[in-house]
């Protein structure tokens, strides 16, 4: 079992039994050490905000120590032994071929506002699809080829998470939703995400699966034609308040200005010592600072999740149990075979791993969640076939 994932921007790679490692970019260390080497050359130039030097150039430059270097996809690659991944900076962004054995990195493409996520490599003809966002804040699915990518869908929509269907030639799977504007052009919100099914080879798009009440996210197929997806419940921006719901907050505000003011008491102490200050706290956590972070595009408080479990477990999910992972065979039956599901991966025969946003598990034949790893802050996860 070898297994990769994304965590707030880094890579980390689990292979067999072996400890989890994180993959660093020789590109992403050079950029930034030529970065700091840059700004120590002009240092001079600009350390003085009263020299024409300093009016000049700006004397309020970024510390290339805080350059943005994030991992945003990954996928196998063209041999076995090999990753596949995109990675980003605040200027250009590439794809780079990473050999495991050997701890070697292969630059593909490099150039500037080349900005791609979540790929997938086709396992025959070896194409890859990826997200491509726009300046406009929409996102659309693209084919890699060379140095560009080449739009498969267009529109005022934002479509992610592209999956090749297997054994069915050139089709795939996304995600889509409908953004909402304003008659002055701006956007409001987004609608629920659907699932879409595209042939390249018939330029044939259909809706495969649709809740206007609940969110499908991150599609994937089996060979036998089983769906497996994220639902969640669908929460509408600007969503307009009943006399119920303000009744209700009338009713909870003494309660709930108490639970405020116990929740901050205990933050103080998570802060100051890692430990919570009431018996329901979650475990210490050691390392890097949690916080708010966005998982599937929701503003998750990572840090309160954490507090709110108790100490039975320490991988607590991030999500709540309303992010279920959904198995759907061809005659429409569902199954749910876990919550608290943040991402998740299937391969072509059914092996599916998943995570609640601090630790990888297994499903084993019976269905019970295997953990395979534990981590910080989760995104994504991905299984490596070869």
């Amino acid at each position: 079992m070898k297994v990769a994932y994304l965590s707030r921007g880094k890579l980390y790679f689990k292979e067999d039994d072996l400890a989890t490692r994180e993959i660093h970019s020789e590109f992403a260390d050079d950029f930034i050490n030529r970065s700091v080497q840059r700004f120590q050359q002009q240092e001079w130039k600009i350390k003085d905000p009263n020299s024409p030097f300093g009016q000049l150039w700006g004397f309020n430059q970024p510390d290339p120590q805080k350059v943005m270097v994030q991992m945003t996809g990954i996928t196998q690659g063209t041999q076995p032994g090999e990753l596949l991944y995109s990675l980003q900076t605040d200027t250009i962004g590439g794809l780079f071929l990473y050999d495991w054995q050997k701890g070697s990195e292969k630059r593909l493409v490099h150039k500037n506002n080349f900005y791609v996520k979540e790929l997938a490599r086709h396992a025959d003809s070896g194409e890859v699809i990826c997200t491509q966002f726009q300046e406009t804040g929409m996102a659309n699915i693209g084919l890699i080829q060379g140095f560009r990518v080449v739009p498969l869908t267009e529109g005022d929509s934002v479509d992610e998470a592209p999956a090749w269907i297997p054994g069915n030639g050139r089709q795939l799977l996304f995600q889509s939703a409908g953004v909402a504007r304003n008659p002055a052009g701006y956007p409001l919100g987004i609608g629920a995400f659907a699932i879409q099914r595209l042939d390249l080879d018939r330029s044939h798009l259909e809706t495969v699966l649709a809740h206007p009440d609940s969110d499908c996210l991150l599609p994937h197929m089996d060979e036998e034609g089983a769906l497996y997806y994220i639902k969640r419940p669908y929460e509408p921006l600007g969503r307009r308040r009943s006399a119920v719901d303000t009744f209700k907050d009338v009713i909870y505000f003494p309660a709930r200005l108490g639970q405020t003011f116990i929740d901050w008491l205990n933050f103080k102490s998570w802060m100051y010592s890692r430990r919570p200050l009431t018996m329901a706290g979650g475990p210490k956590v050691e390392g890097d600072d949690v916080q708010m972070v966005i998982l599937r595009g929701r503003r998750i408080d990572a840090e309160k999740a954490m507090r709110q479990h108790t100490r039975k477990t320490d991988a607590p999910a991030l999500v709540p149990a309303s992010w279920e992972l959904v198995k759907r065979h061809e005659t429409g039956e569902e199954v749910v075979l876990a919550k608290h599901v943040v991402a998740f991966d299937v391969n072509a025969a059914g092996d599916v791993i998943y995570t609640n946003g601090t630790a990888v598990y297994q499903l084993d034949a019976a269905g019970k969640p295997q953990r395979l790893l534990k981590g910080k802050i989760i995104d994504n996860v991905y299984l490596i076939h070869a």
